[in-house]
């Protein structure tokens, strides 16, 4: 039996508190912030099967380096092979949560839902049919409905927060690409605290903006379609369309707004460096996504 991390190791290891590198402060709504082994934390026993393991891990072999050089540099400093691999790795982690897997199931299931629906109505079926150019009589029409219905049935998939489904994982993969052929041609910029607020991660930690309500500070930057994906308690990558990939000195109520996009996207849980009642306090406020 494997220990599935959902949201890879080695990146959760940027947020532990300074001389605990295997540690992390955990929130969850309602609880108390606790410090939790990072072998623990964002993870699930056989969480994927282990193709997809095997497939998760080598783009996390490819991609730590590369991740880990952000910490301190610049994104102008990464090659356009460095920058492909990572966009690899941030399309797979936007893909590969629980929380994320949960949003492929729901469309999985409306679609699903949607074909059995338009089947199920014979005679609406027949005239739509009809409508869109078939010719056939209603007798040999009607073995297609029934096979459709009885596909839209079998193709119905089971999600369950601790384990991935494979079929639902091939869709991950496949928009995982997608993601990345998007990420590497756009502009890639560290937002990096100046202050002694900190930015947090979560169990569901690549951020897709979806509002124009920001300070005029971060204006600059946040837009929608935007990606916030936090690196470390002190930096955080976004990757937009506004030309320069370059370092930004980021304010301490700007980190908080940050911090609350980042908290809104979470699944269950927030994790960070240090105990707060700050981000307690913002944790238990936001509506998480689960």
């Amino acid at each position: 039996m494997s220990n599935d991390h959902f949201v890879s190791d080695f990146y959760l290891r940027q947020f532990s508190p300074y001389g605990q590198p295997g540690l992390i402060y955990v929130y969850r709504k309602d609880c108390a912030p606790e410090l939790e082994p990072i072998k623990k934390t964002a993870c699930a026993n056989d969480y994927y099967a282990k193709s997809v393991d095997r497939k998760l891990s080598r783009s996390e072999i490819s991609s730590a380096e590369i991740l880990k050089r952000l910490i301190t540099d610049s994104p102008s400093l990464l090659s356009q092979e460095d920058q492909q691999r990572l966009a690899y790795f941030i399309g797979l982690l936007a893909n590969r949560t629980p929380r994320s897997q949960q949003h492929l199931h729901s469309g999985h299931g409306t679609v699903a839902a949607s074909l059995e629906e338009y089947c199920s109505d014979r005679e609406f079926f027949l005239h739509s049919e009809k409508q869109k150019g078939y010719t056939g009589t209603d007798e040999e029409l009607e073995p297609r409905r029934l096979a459709y219905i009885e596909a839209a049935k079998e193709s119905h998939l089971q999600f369950q927060p601790t384990k991935s489904n494979d079929e639902l994982m091939k869709i991950a993969f496949e928009l995982a690409q997608d993601t990345a052929r998007i990420l590497e041609v756009r502009q890639w910029h560290i937002l990096e605290s100046t202050t002694s607020r900190v930015f947090v991660t979560c169990d569901n930690p690549v951020v897709i903006i979806q509002t124009n309500h920001q300070s005029r500070q971060l204006q600059r930057w946040l837009r929608n379609g935007s990606v916030l994906l936090p690196l470390s308690p002190v930096r955080t990558l976004l990757i937009d369309e506004v030309r320069g990939n370059s370092v930004f000195g980021v304010s301490r109520q700007d980190v908080d707004r940050i911090n609350n996009y980042v908290i809104a996207n979470a699944y269950m849980e927030v994790y960070s460096n240090l105990h707060s009642k700050d981000i307690a306090n913002t944790v238990n406020r936001i509506k998480l996504t689960n």
